[in-house]
């Protein structure tokens, strides 16, 4: 069941009303099959059936988690993270201390990513990370920090094209539900918040944000929107890195925005 754009916009205004999750600006394609994805994944054959599912969700992160998309690992696309190893942080590290954002963040896999990377390159004490997300349930995952073994072996070979050496082990401890946890004391530094990307603003001051595959889900005029609003929250000579498919194009950002890597899609304010 597809959902014509009349219907759509009936759906965006009831989930707007009900749980005020405004989805006006995201991309109408892209919300059709995720709506359509939700009914063939819970047997909806109709319209009303489709809005009595959504009236019926019991919290705006239960809804959150149905019709966003959370695909995430670590050290996923490894060329990005060796670049950010071997210029962007090795760029960052003369100054006496490092703030950084990790948007949309989901279960947390590319966080801790990042933690490691700051450990591996001695960077880890004077560096404070912000990890968001809207979905308060899966922020509360990305806290807990804890993975299915059955993924440990992916992100260990993501680990292995980055560095030499076996050391991704000594990060994680295994429980007795076959689970791997990585170790709290890596986390000390990370803080944790729900935010809305499309609503939300922050005063805060960072030198490098994360913030990838999340606007090919927006419309252009939002895309534009929360490209100035993450320019703003830069400090001069910050770095931002967006997803290979974003870009920065038909924005005033790209003003403020200097190519730094185009093919891992990494930009520089000064």
């Amino acid at each position: 069941m597809l959902l014509d754009l009349q219907e759509l916009g009936e759906l965006i205004l009831l989930i707007k009303k009900q749980f005020g999750i405004d989805l006006s600006e995201y991309a109408k394609s892209s919300l059709q099959r995720r709506f359509h994805h939700l009914s063939v994944l819970n047997g909806l054959s109709s319209k009303p059936q489709l809005f009595e599912f959504i009236k019926n969700q019991t919290s705006k992160n239960s809804l959150v988690e149905k019709i966003t998309v959370s695909t995430t690992e670590m050290f996923r696309d490894p060329g990005f993270w060796s670049f950010l190893r071997d210029d962007v942080l090795k760029t960052l590290a003369e100054k006496d201390s490092v703030s950084i954002w990790h948007l949309a963040c989901s279960s947390g896999e590319e966080v801790v990513s990042m933690n490691i990377l700051l450990q591996e390159t001695g960077m880890h004490k004077k560096s404070k990370v912000l990890a968001s997300d809207l979905n308060a349930y899966l922020l509360l995952k990305s806290e807990k920090a804890i993975y299915p073994e059955r993924k440990l072996q992916t992100y260990k070979s993501n680990y292995s094209k980055i560095f030499e050496g076996g050391g991704f082990d000594s990060y994680f401890e295994t429980d007795e539900h076959k689970q791997f946890r990585f170790k709290r004391n890596f986390l000390k530094q990370t803080d944790f918040s729900v935010f809305d990307l499309v609503l939300d603003h922050s005063n805060a001051k960072f030198d490098l944000i994360l913030c990838r595959n999340v606007m090919i889900y927006f419309n252009a005029d939002l895309q534009a929107r929360v490209l100035q609003k993450l320019c703003d929250c830069l400090n001069p000579g910050g770095f931002l890195a967006l997803g290979k498919n974003e870009s920065i194009l038909k924005s005033k950002a790209q003003n403020d925005l200097v190519p730094y890597h185009p093919s891992e899609n990494i930009y520089r304010v000064y």
